[in-house]
């Protein structure tokens, strides 16, 4: 799994890729925990090179979503590629986050609702 992260405008963008899977959600699961302790709470999530996602990395998702909100902060997913997608759609994920085509536009869509 490749988890990289930077700042851009006061939002964390973190770049998932590879696998986020039973092996992987562990370490996972500790950097978002330790971005959401540092103290970023506007979080876009780059699925770009995200090439495969199991149950256990949804839980991953969906655990920084709610460590998030407990502190009143926001996430957006963007680049959700279509295997992914798929999985998020069977699972009603696609109701709960916010999903936007491109870094760009999940960035525009968190400055709208500031």
């Amino acid at each position: 799994m490749i988890f990289t992260t930077r700042v851009e405008d006061g939002r964390c963008i973190v770049s998932l890729g590879g696998r986020l899977d039973t092996v992987t959600s562990p370490a996972c699961e500790e950097k978002f925990r330790d971005l959401v302790s540092e103290g970023h709470l506007a979080v876009v999530v780059d699925l770009a090179t995200l090439d495969y996602i199991s149950s256990t990395g949804l839980r991953v998702l969906l655990q920084m979503a709610r460590q998030l909100e407990a502190k009143n902060g926001k996430v957006c997913l963007a680049n959700v590629q279509h295997n992914v997608m798929s999985v998020f759609e069977l699972t009603n994920f696609t109701r709960i986050f916010v999903i936007k085509n491109s870094v760009d536009e999940a960035m525009e869509s968190m400055r709208e609702k500031e």
